[in-house]
């Protein structure tokens, strides 16, 4: 992917609201570092960003698009051990091509040079990532910059767990996208959501208002457009999991620590199977 082929707009699955900007490669690379201590490796962007795409190459798949952001502000730590400048916190999102299906997956990253974020690594077939570098997806990662941290270790082993994970995820949602979810049993799935605590009040009333009324907030006219479109509108277990990723996962969540993002996804997928697999 050459620079000019690199899209400037914010991507589908990118949430800016925090001043960051999206950058190329070069941008990446240009990023500096700082020495470190003896608890903290810092992780140069691009050295991130190459290690993954090794890994991608290493298991034959196809690299359909990539897309990254920086951090503009200065946060002028004072901490000689680290960079806190422009371009410190930085995440992106990688399209994959694989060679057992040509459905596209996506990974998100993130990662920052002074102190303040984990390395993230999440895969899905929709992936959420946020200028506050919060980071959802089917299967999620965060590493912590130790000064035992083998990057190329945990890159490929979470590629490999990711990747498994991802199959079964697969074969989760042929199960949802072939079992109907009658009204009784959606009113069943919101309750045990609100009571795992993962669909505030607000929320529950406007997926209840988009399954029975087919109406979207106000402020989300994408979404009142796919609620005429499958899978939105078909009544099945897909449906329901795609109305909470939209309402939920794009919103709540992208400003959730990665803890309350993956804690919700689990309640999500369990209330489903409890409920109506």
């Amino acid at each position: 992917m050459t620079q000019r082929q690199l899209n400037k707009q914010v991507p589908d699955g990118f949430l800016m609201h925090c001043g960051a900007k999206m950058a190329t490669v070069n941008e990446l690379e240009a990023v500096p570092v700082g020495p470190g201590s003896a608890t903290y490796q810092p992780i140069a962007h691009a050295v991130f960003r190459n290690t993954v795409m090794d890994a991608i190459r290493e298991r034959n798949l196809v690299v359909s698009r990539e897309h990254w952001a920086l951090s503009t502000k200065d946060y002028a730590s004072g901490d000689p051990t680290v960079y806190s400048g422009p371009g410190a916190r930085m995440f992106g999102i990688i399209g994959l091509v694989g060679k057992h299906d040509d459905r596209e997956a996506f990974l998100g990253l993130r990662n920052s040079t002074d102190k303040t974020i984990k390395i993230g690594f999440a895969i899905g077939h929709r992936i959420f990532i946020c200028d506050n570098l919060a980071l959802s997806g089917n299967y999620v990662v965060f590493k912590r910059h130790t000064s035992r941290l083998d990057l190329t270790h945990e890159v490929n082993t979470g590629m490999d767990n990711a990747l498994d994970g991802l199959r079964d995820w697969d074969h989760f949602v042929e199960r949802m996208g072939n079992t109907a979810c009658p009204n009784h049993k959606f009113d069943r799935v919101i309750a045990g959501l609100i009571q795992g605590q993962a669909l505030p009040g607000k929320t529950a009333y406007e997926m209840l208002r988009a399954w029975y009324d087919q109406k979207a907030p106000d402020d989300r006219p994408d979404l009142q457009q796919r609620l005429t479109l499958a899978p939105y509108n078909d009544g099945t277990a897909w449906s329901v999991h795609n109305l909470w990723t939209d309402l939920v996962g794009r919103r709540q969540n992208l400003v959730a620590p990665g803890g309350t993002t993956l804690r919700r996804h689990s309640v999500l997928n369990r209330t489903i199977e409890t409920h109506l697999l």
